[in-house]
């Protein structure tokens, strides 16, 4: 009688399966939320660090999980290299530049920001070895073929970790123009800092400061770092900021101007 009803009614059977496994479905679901919490707002368990680059931004609790992950690098390298001058950062060779940053990767593990705490600051002693007499300039300017494989691996290595060390080209067509580049910069502004590209006002720096910069960043170097803004201008008391897919806005550590990094809204400082 069964077989019979079951083969008369076939949208009741198909029906009765349907909420079944629409069921079983819904139960998975929501065990599964339960258990594994949201990532995207995973980085507000984390203790927050010195410097947090968040607090410049504002209404970051809405950006997507990637650019949570571009904060959190901001923050990480921040507290690895951000009180280096450039001078040093991109001219001190592995041998001296390693010693420095070696003690900062305990201090941003301390703040959820670098995983492995033990297999980075491996990678960065290896490529201290390996790597003894190279420069961060050298990475950024010299082609694969011109640079070890076993130093691109550590490099690549160290990338994967988080840490964000220049890689070598693909190819030798960009050499001279960023070799120009990072060498107009490092004239220009020996004593910026990875942190002040942050803190800094963009529209209190000197021009040929902004341009340089600007330079290298279209050729590949500090140029990761996007948020999806733009800054808007002064509006009342502080500056503002609208969307820009790929670009970056953060505020001054007055919090009144943007940043330094910050990219310029088109046409700059007019209102919408």
């Amino acid at each position: 009688m069964r077989k019979n009803t079951e083969n008369a009614n076939p949208g009741l059977r198909l029906t009765r399966r349907a909420v079944l496994t629409a069921a079983a479905g819904a139960a998975g679901a929501l065990i599964a939320a339960k258990a594994s919490p949201p990532k995207a707002n995973a980085h507000e368990h984390h203790p927050k660090p010195p410097f947090d680059i968040r607090r410049q931004v504002g209404n970051t609790e809405s950006d997507d999980e990637c650019i949570q992950c571009v904060y959190d690098a901001i923050n990480r390298m921040v507290i690895l290299i951000g009180d280096i001058p450039f001078a040093q950062l991109f001219t001190l060779q592995m041998i001296k530049l390693v010693p420095l940053v070696q003690p900062q990767i305990r201090v941003a593990a301390t703040f959820d920001l670098i995983e492995d705490p033990d297999e980075v600051a491996e990678l960065a002693d290896e490529l201290s070895e390996e790597a003894s007499r190279s420069t961060i300039s050298e990475f950024f300017v010299l082609s694969r073929d011109q640079v070890p494989s076993r130093t691109r691996n550590l490099l690549i290595a160290l990338r994967r970790q988080g840490i964000k060390i220049p890689l070598p080209l693909s190819d030798g067509s960009l050499t001279n123009a960023r070799s120009d580049a990072l060498q107009q910069l490092i004239s220009v502004a020996p004593d910026l800092t990875f942190k002040r590209l942050f803190t800094d006002a963009q529209v209190n720096t000197p021009e040929p400061v902004v341009a340089a910069l600007s330079a290298v960043q279209a050729l590949g170097l500090l140029g990761w770092f996007k948020n999806d803004r733009c800054c808007k201008g002064m509006i009342a008391a502080a500056a503002t900021m609208e969307f820009f897919e790929g670009g970056i806005c953060t505020l001054d550590s007055e919090m009144l101007n943007c940043s330094l990094i910050s990219t310029l809204c088109a046409p700059f400082g007019t209102s919408s």
